[in-house]
């Protein structure tokens, strides 16, 4: 295409849940570890394929991290690997009552680290979430480098050592904006 990503407009601000924030109850998330792990909306046996095959060295006994959730399909996969703890990472506010589990936002984060009270974590789980960053849909800065940031700013919050675990649905090359 002669070296050119052809763009489209389609430009969304939306307020996820109506701007309520998400609600995750212990039993909700114990619903979901018994769902088998299809990644998701996405239908797609490829994340139940890497946890399993990764848990053991990765995820069993450790600490982590989801980056982007909307539902809790990877937290309660990830739990129901053997992770002892996990933080959710959204730009929506979540409560959740799991004691496995809790949730802050970006700058909660930030100002952990900043603040010298962010304990690195062994891993990161993010799946279809950093190609959205930037683009102001979750509430997010628009940034038209918001994703590669996303990626150093999960370094960041890793052991070293840690493992990042990310995936992204695919299809042609497109700009939406």
């Amino acid at each position: 295409m002669g070296e050119q990503i052809p763009t489209r407009t389609r430009y969304l601000k939306e307020a996820q849940n109506g701007g309520r924030g998400y609600n995750w109850t212990a039993r909700m998330i114990e619903i979901f570890m018994k769902r088998p792990n299809t990644c998701g909306q996405y239908r797609n046996e490829v994340c139940h394929t890497i946890i399993k095959r990764f848990a053991k060295n990765y995820i069993v006994g450790k600490r982590g991290a989801v980056v982007g959730s909307q539902s809790p399909w990877a937290e309660a996969a990830l739990l129901s690997a053997g992770a002892v703890h996990l933080t959710t990472i959204e730009y929506m506010n979540i409560t959740s009552h799991h004691s496995q589990l809790h949730a802050l936002r970006p700058e909660e984060v930030a100002a952990a680290f900043l603040g010298r009270h962010w304990e690195p974590l062994d891993f990161i789980f993010c799946y279809s979430s950093i190609e959205h960053d930037g683009l102001g849909r979750y509430g997010d800065p628009l940034n038209p480098f918001a994703d590669l940031e996303a990626v150093a700013k999960m370094n960041c919050l890793l052991k070293p050592g840690g493992v990042l675990f990310l995936g992204f649905p695919f299809g042609p090359d497109e700009v939406v904006w």
